[in-house]
């Protein structure tokens, strides 16, 4: 069959036609593969998370999509063979990553190529994920982590894994700078699925030596810390905006969730000695905010908040150099 085109994806998706993006997914997996169809899913979601960003969609827009996407997924994986339950793979979303279809789409390939994977879903938490592998015993653990405000989540699953003694692969936006999987010690990193198929072969017959993180973890930000920097960070904003005083809750919560990202990225750029993660940071949050019509200038106030409530995070004019 004729590859579809995405548009022609989103435009089902839109008029909620899941069963009939379905048929036409495995209609493509028969003819192509499962290569294929995945590739087409990859670029219909590229495209749902851009018309969330633009606010041309809701965030229940967006789900509703995924959700869609999804099931495509598992109708074109029921059209593919069974694996070999000796080769086994655990493949998990980082700590804190909920963005789970990347992750799903990997252990499927590679059940289409004879592994055998025991897939986690999002946001395994670490010390489960070590103990889960370490009664699995798997060959290696795929590790997907998306945005890069969770690269603190990924390095406490890596190194619960090699508490495990078992090697990481890991992918995702996230891991796109090189020198981020050295810095969290993961094993290797692969940016396609034939890639982290032949890395499963190799060791497989040899097993790797684990990696070792080569920046060392910043102090950890516990939940009640980072509660009272974000209440500090809202209270300061508020006195300094004072439309935001008769703000809706919704609005102030919508903001502590913007400024828990900012933090966020901190931490993470802080663990893999990037500032270059908070000023992308802060480049996404104000296209979003643009798109939302708020305030002109909030982010530089936020950012502005943030770096009084928690400095030793927040160095906005000194290492991380993001103009406010």
């Amino acid at each position: 069959m004729a590859r579809p085109e995405p548009a022609a994806i989103i435009e089902l998706i839109e008029a909620r036609r899941r069963d009939e993006l379905a048929g036409i997914v495995r209609e493509l997996t028969v003819s192509e593969g499962l290569d294929a169809a995945i590739a087409l899913l990859v670029e219909v979601q590229v495209d749902v998370g851009a018309r969330w960003q633009s606010q041309a969609w809701t965030v229940a827009d967006e789900h509703a999509a995924s959700a869609i996407v999804d099931h495509a997924l598992t109708v074109a994986c029921a059209a593919t063979g069974s694996p070999d339950d000796d080769r086994r793979v655990v493949v998990a979303c980082a700590e804190d990553e909920w963005h789970v279809l990347p992750a799903r789409m990997l252990s499927e390939q590679l059940r289409s190529r004879g592994w055998s994977t025991l897939f986690l879903g999002s946001s395994a938490p670490a010390r489960e994920l070590g103990r889960f592998v370490a009664h699995a015993d798997p060959v290696a653990v795929g590790l997907s982590c998306s945005m890069d405000r969770n690269l603190p989540g990924a390095r406490r699953s890596i190194e619960a894994c090699h508490e495990a003694g078992v090697p990481v692969v890991v992918g995702g936006a996230a891991f796109d700078e090189p020198g981020r999987v050295a810095a969290l010690g993961a094993d290797a990193s692969c940016a396609t699925v034939a890639e982290v198929d032949e890395l499963l072969e190799a060791w497989a017959e040899e097993p790797p030596v684990l990696a070792s993180p080569t920046v060392e973890a910043p102090p950890h930000l516990d939940s009640l810390a980072r509660h009272r920097v974000l209440d500090a960070t809202l209270r300061s904003m508020v006195e300094r905006i004072h439309p935001l005083a008769d703000a809706r809750p919704h609005e102030l919560v919508r903001l502590q969730e913007d400024l828990d990202g900012l933090l966020r990225g901190a931490e993470a750029a802080a663990h893999v000695a990037d500032p270059g993660i908070v000023a992308d940071h802060v480049a996404w949050l104000r296209s979003v905010s643009e798109a939302r019509g708020e305030t002109p200038g909030l982010v530089g106030v936020a950012l502005e908040a943030l770096a009084g409530a928690a400095p030793e995070w927040m160095d906005l004019r000194g290492e991380l150099s993001v103009e406010v």
